[in-house]
């Protein structure tokens, strides 16, 4: 709404809630007695939970007939902001709305209001500045929540819950004109919430823990230093991908590739955890340029919100490593923010789950099948997908890595190529693999195994080795047979065995 040089214009309308008539029939509800004498209100009291919903009802009539006649204009209860291109265009619009307020019956408080248009406003408490494009905190509000801050360091053992309750508070409502303004506030945030949810008096002194005397200390040495915080929207300049599993993490940002194994103790933290710290790897482990916006692409949707909200108050070892991450992007001036990844994602290195067993050979080039067709494509049997029926994600193999988890296999007739043979098992307790022509299960397998077999490979001039038509149908309804019994034994359902079958 607001560009660079803009002019601005601030109305503010006086007592705004007493211009709301109460039905008679109400009126009874709100009554008050003083000296033995009873009232009631005829108009809207101040206090009444549903009053300000009512009172932005009835104001949105009147902006919406404002930016019908192309005015830039916005309202909070009764403080009211218009914005122009010019010092004259906005001493117009600004005398238009003023007259059309007076003409429905509103007050306007012409000693609030700024009514000369200015580059410079404080409105809600922040200073808007148009030439630097920035939100500030008055130096009014400025001294009153040092000093604040600076009564409460003096005397830490003996501030009552409400007084911590309210200068938490006051400290995430500068957000707005302090970018790390909620990193530097969770643990104020948790003790505040850990208090509310005890019976403890809220008027007896409490000792602060040192966590949030660390933070309060944090707010009054640098509130000056960060004041000041731009309000427009930042545009990503890079991407990475990362995902975690239960053995390790995955990263990706442009054609490079990273991963790694966690440690014992590292491995023992929650999936959310873990997600993030793989988020925090990959910021560490690529040479992504200082001065730049980051979008983290994510499939947890808890790590994103401890990314794009500074922390959280949930879980104290997210909380401390949320908090890592950010001190390690200011250092290095980067900025970072989180999306959801609500598709697969088409670069695999992020998505293959490192935790399962692999299936079939370590490919270390393209398998050909006995019947001299190449196999350049894997099939990753990944979380369902609204898009791919069962999740499937589809990726050249000359751009995965060598070991390639549960795949099942898919002919390419572009080009022939060495052959390959071998032989590995694996158990497979969650998913299946579906077997191509001439590559059938292992007569060996028992239980849930399965084992890929590469026969050798024929000669073309010896046509008596080829199988005849009869025997080659007996033995795909053999086939057919042996890898429905393998599918029923991990507990697939018919219909997804018959989709499976089908693909033949």
């Amino acid at each position: 709404m607001i560009q660079k040089n803009d002019y601005l214009l601030s109305i503010d309308l006086s007592d705004a809630f007493l211009h709301i008539a109460l039905h008679p029939d109400s009126r009874r509800f709100l009554r008050l007695k003083w000296r033995s004498q009873v009232y009631q209100y005829s108009t809207a009291a101040f206090g009444l939970a549903t009053i300000p919903f009512i009172f932005t009802k009835i104001c949105r009539p009147i902006l919406e007939w404002a930016r019908s006649q192309g005015m830039r204009i916005s309202a909070y209860l009764d403080d009211w902001i218009l914005v122009a291109k010019t010092k004259e265009q906005a001493l117009q619009q600004g005398k238009q709305v003023v007259e059309q307020l007076q003409k429905l019956g509103w007050i306007v408080n012409f000693k609030k209001s700024v009514l000369q248009p200015t580059q410079q406003l404080e409105h809600l408490g922040f200073s808007l500045n148009t030439k630097t494009m920035q939100a500030s905190l008055p130096p009014k509000k400025l001294r009153d929540l040092r000093r604040s801050i600076k009564q409460i360091l003096d005397h830490p053992q003996r501030q009552t819950p409400r007084v911590l309750h309210s200068i938490t508070m006051r400290i995430q409502a500068a957000t707005f004109a302090i970018f790390p303004a909620r990193l530097y506030t969770r643990h104020l945030l948790y003790y505040k919430n850990q208090t509310v949810k005890s019976d403890k008096d809220w008027d007896l002194p409490v000792a602060m823990d040192q966590a949030s005397l660390e933070e309060l200390q944090w707010w009054y040495h640098n509130l000056k230093k960060w004041n000041g915080r731009s309000f427009l929207p930042t545009t990503p300049t890079e991407t990475v991908y990362v995902d975690a599993s239960n053995t390790g993490w995955g990263c990706s940002w442009k054609h490079q590739k990273a991963s790694g194994y966690w440690t014992h103790e590292e491995a023992s933290q929650s999936i959310n955890w873990r997600e993030l710290a793989a988020a925090f790897f990959a910021l560490k482990t690529f040479q992504i340029p200082t001065n730049s916006t980051i979008l983290i692409r994510t499939d947890n949707t808890t790590s994103l919100s401890y990314i794009n909200n500074h922390g959280g108050t949930r879980s104290l070892p997210m909380l401390e490593l949320a908090t890592q991450v950010w001190n390690w992007c200011i250092q290095h001036n980067i900025m970072i923010q989180a999306q959801h990844i609500k598709e697969p994602m088409a670069n695999p290195s992020a998505c293959l789950p490192a935790n399962q067993p692999n299936v079939g050979t370590l490919l270390d080039r393209p398998l050909r099948r006995q019947d001299n067709q190449v196999v350049t494509k894997v099939r990753v049997l990944a979380t369902g997908s609204g898009r791919y029926p069962y999740g499937c994600i589809y990726d050249p193999m000359e751009h995965l890595d060598k070991a390639i988890h549960k795949p099942t296999l898919e002919p390419d007739l572009s080009r022939p190529t060495q052959d390959s043979t071998g032989e590995t098992s694996s158990s497979l307790p969650s998913s299946t693999v579906l077997a191509e022509r001439y590559l059938v299960p292992s007569s060996t397998t028992a239980g849930s195994y399965l084992t890929l077999d590469a026969s050798p490979r024929h000669n073309s001039n010896d046509l008596s080795q080829d199988p005849s038509p009869s025997d080659s149908s007996e033995l795909d309804a053999l086939r057919v047979a042996i890898i429905r019994d393998q599918l029923l034994k991990v507990n697939l359902n018919e219909q997804a065995i018959e989709d499976l079958l089908a693909q033949k």
